[in-house]
């Protein structure tokens, strides 16, 4: 799967999380939120099916077939062997070199010589099968070789139908993503509705919306803290709660923090002067989540006594 597929599979596994905990009584005043969240985990799991077949490689055939060729190898030497025991007990020459095969040799030739050797060996006894009984070759015993060659065979052309699988399942990724983001932005309408009424969810929902480009596998969160004027705030406290997790904005008001477990984590920003900031921020296991952070300065009303 590209890397911008993954990047969004990401996202929709962190949505899809967190919509399965969100308390009913919130989900209920979004008509209609249920049917689309649902045709959205459908389209998810037909994502990834559509990603398993995609990942098949040559690899399995290429194991199918060199197991193949193992019992068509081995079938074909012993047959041979006693074909050439055959040969030299009756002084014939030419058919004892014809039958003498190495199992190293004949293993190692290209796929296409190595079937056709095996072959051969199976049309010379086939046509002697009448006198090789008492050297334990049967019409069974060829008929098992002459199967085994067979499979080999049809084993060979398997790769170029793996490649046409993986071309399909492609296409299918990129038709499902589409299906997935139609669902999204149903959800995104929805979940708008409640800004206001419900803010927590509104923003919890959209930081795990987010797609979170992949970075340092350690790094959990980066982040900048801004004043409204777009001036970086230094010595900012930023404290991820339920957790120890404790830091400082540089003279930048940059900040990072490392090795927080998949989850959704509230992160309060505090600094003397400036109203105290909370956001949600969406962690996905191996993936870098990047917060902007706006603090607005205090401001002090002084309160007027008018005496009567």
């Amino acid at each position: 799967m590209e890397k911008r597929y993954i990047e969004k599979r990401e996202m929709y596994l962190a949505v899809k999380d967190y919509i399965t905990d969100v308390s009913a009584d919130v989900l209920e005043q979004m008509p209609g939120f249920d049917l689309a969240f649902g045709r959205f985990k459908a389209a998810l799991v037909a994502l990834d099916k559509a990603s398993v077949q995609q990942s098949v490689n040559r690899k399995g055939f290429r194991e199918v077939k060199d197991a193949r060729r193992v019992a068509m190898v081995s079938a074909a030497i012993d047959v041979s062997l006693r074909v050439e025991a055959y040969a030299v007990n009756t002084k014939n020459v030419l058919l004892a070199s014809e039958m003498h095969f190495r199992y190293s040799d004949l293993f190692k030739k290209r796929d296409g010589l190595c079937a056709d050797l095996c072959g051969f060996i199976y049309k010379k006894a086939n046509g002697l099968v009448g006198d090789l009984g008492s050297y334990g070759i049967t019409a069974g015993v060829l008929a098992d070789l002459n199967s085994k060659v067979v499979a080999f065979i049809g084993s060979m052309p398997k790769p170029r139908m793996g490649i046409i699988e993986r071309k399909e399942a492609t296409r299918l990724i990129g038709l499902t993503i589409g299906k997935i983001d139609d669902e999204v932005a149903v959800m995104d309408t929805l979940v708008r509705m409640l800004q206001r009424s419900e803010p927590e969810f509104y923003s919890s929902y959209f930081s795990a919306r987010k797609i979170i480009r992949r970075g340092h596998r350690r790094l959990a969160i980066e982040g900048f803290v801004v004043d409204e004027f777009d001036a970086p705030v230094s010595n900012v406290r930023v404290t991820v709660i339920g957790t120890k997790v404790r830091r400082r904005t540089s003279a930048l008001g940059s900040f990072w923090v490392k090795n927080l477990k998949k989850g959704i984590y509230i992160v309060s920003f505090e600094r003397v002067g400036y109203e105290t900031e909370r956001v949600s921020v969406a962690i996905t296991q191996g993936i870098r989540s990047e917060v902007r952070v706006v603090l607005r300065r205090e401001v002090f009303k002084n309160e007027l006594k008018i005496n009567n």
